[in-house]
């Protein structure tokens, strides 16, 4: 495995001259499954391999310690230190010029597309602008969806936590800034995957709520704030914000007892 500095993968040549290699090409998917690829064709990898690639994905460089700690916690610092020396040697054989190594510390070649970076960038862009339309574009549809499924070791749902909270953040972000634009259908469309995401979630039900009053469609805007007022009773015993419900003028129906008219 070449010893490579962190930035452009090199090579030291016999004469001492550092030359740069060519870009690997590979790409790492974590939302909704993993998957390694090289110039678009899938890489095949063991589940020891693919944590090992998941880890330095979410963290960058880091150190074999840490690595060690995290992957294998709970057997003994030499075994673990086996494992890691194992997993790297699989990888490399399978992936080769993925990991760069720099002493102590092991992370990706900084030329892999790694697709949760990509959406934090795009993600804090979009809340910090919020009508960017370069942003609205480059938002991975990936997002949708959560941080490798059927994972659960604690590393992986402390991520997955932290990112599903950002993914709710920028749904309802994407949802208003798209309503800012007048594109009411698409804004729904991500208003509604908020609340499919986290469906006690009131601020994703007022922004559906309140697209469907932009449209003038204020029969939908009570709709949902019933639907969501059922929902929370149900659940939880509680009612929804009184400033939900002057959003939409909801009125509680006055029951009437026929027998006392």
């Amino acid at each position: 495995m070449d010893q490579t500095e962190y930035g452009p993968r090199v090579r030291t040549q016999p004469n001492g001259r550092r030359v740069q290699l060519p870009a690997q090409g590979y790409s790492v998917t974590l939302f909704d499954g993993f998957r390694l690829e090289r110039r678009g064709i899938e890489v095949a990898v063991p589940t020891g391999c693919q944590r090992l690639v998941a880890m330095l994905a979410l963290t960058n460089a880091t150190a074999r310690s840490h690595v060690r700690g995290t992957l294998w916690p709970d057997v003994p610092e030499d075994q673990a230190s086996a494992c890691l020396r194992t997993a790297m040697w699989r990888l490399e054989r399978r992936s080769p010029g993925l990991m760069c190594v720099r002493g102590a510390a092991i992370g990706l070649a900084t030329d892999t597309s790694v697709d949760v970076p990509e959406f934090i960038d795009a993600s804090r862009r979009l809340l910090q602008v919020r009508d960017d339309e370069g942003v609205l574009r480059c938002l991975p549809r990936s997002m949708w969806n959560d941080l490798l499924p059927g994972w659960y070791e604690d590393w992986v749902l402390i991520q997955r936590e932290r990112l599903r909270q950002m993914r709710l953040h920028t749904l309802e972000a994407l949802a208003l800034a798209l309503s800012r634009r007048g594109q009411y259908g698409a804004g729904l469309d991500a208003a509604l995957a908020a609340v499919h995401a986290e469906p006690l979630r009131e601020s994703a039900h007022r922004i559906v709520a309140r697209l469907h009053l932009r449209e003038g469609n204020r029969i939908e805007a009570l709709r949902q704030f019933e639907r969501y007022q059922r929902l929370l009773f149900d659940e939880l015993g509680v009612d929804a914000s009184p400033e939900f419900a002057a959003m939409v003028a909801f009125r509680p129906r006055v029951r009437t007892d026929a027998r006392n008219p």
